[in-house]
């Protein structure tokens, strides 16, 4: 082993300690402290299929242990990613949900799952991963695999676009009041991007999208502005 730096080896080894610590505490820095640990250990040039690499971070560490590790970290972001995609949050404005959930899932299934499974294969689920978490970790893979999750997504899909179709109205209708001038192109620039995303949710919901009546307007007191009547998309 060369290339061995005191400076860049401790912060390997405090990276470990904070992986260490969030695994034991169900945190959520584990995979980016594992990754800081890889990129310290790739710059000292250090052989990451060895044992004895590991140990240098702590006595009693192998690459197995650590490629358990990762695992967890693996199951950890796809766990934490579901619950904040399914989850409505306070600060979602309205219309926001839809689209933030379509989103999240379409990155879920392209990104946190295929890695986490990718992982488990590689290392068997680890022990430290709790019961709980080890049946929502199943629920969703479950879910994933037999096509829930993109059903889901594709549905949200379809809300979002008629929420985003709405935006890019609301943008139509002001520019309208205003009159043509030199002020409109933000507005003009908001209602054209509004009116894209609209475009590509509806690609996303596929068959799950057919034009219907929605109500035109929010209500700035809740609910749906009566007075502006419905439109058809």
């Amino acid at each position: 082993m060369t290339g061995i730096t005191p400076q860049t080896l401790e912060r390997a080894q405090r990276e470990w300690k904070e992986a260490e610590f969030a695994i034991a505490t169900q945190g959520d820095r584990i995979s980016s402290s594992l990754r800081q640990v890889v990129r310290y250990l790739e710059e000292m040039g250090l052989d990451l299929n060895q044992d004895e690499t590991y140990e240098l971070l702590a006595p009693d560490l192998n690459k197995a242990a650590f490629d358990k590790a990762v695992t967890h970290g693996a199951i950890n972001d796809a766990l934490q990613h579901y619950h904040r995609i399914i989850a409505p949050s306070q600060n979602d404005a309205l219309g926001v949900y839809d689209g933030r959930r379509a989103y999240g899932l379409e990155r879920m299934m392209e990104y946190e799952l295929p890695e986490a499974e990718k992982n488990i294969a590689k290392t068997g689920v680890p022990g430290s991963i709790d019961t709980l978490a080890r049946r929502q970790l199943d629920l969703v893979l479950a879910a994933w695999h037999d096509g829930t999750l993109e059903d889901d997504m594709r549905l949200h899909a379809a809300r979002a676009a008629q929420d985003n179709f709405r935006t890019a109205l609301y943008y139509y209708k002001e520019i309208q009041k205003q009159g043509p001038n030199d002020n409109n192109f933000g507005t003009a620039r908001s209602g054209l991007s509004y009116a894209d995303m609209a475009l590509q949710m509806i690609e996303r919901a596929g068959s799950y999208y057919k034009a219907e009546e929605i109500p035109a307007e929010y209500s700035p007191f809740g609910g749906w502005d009566e007075k502006a009547g419905t439109v058809k998309f």
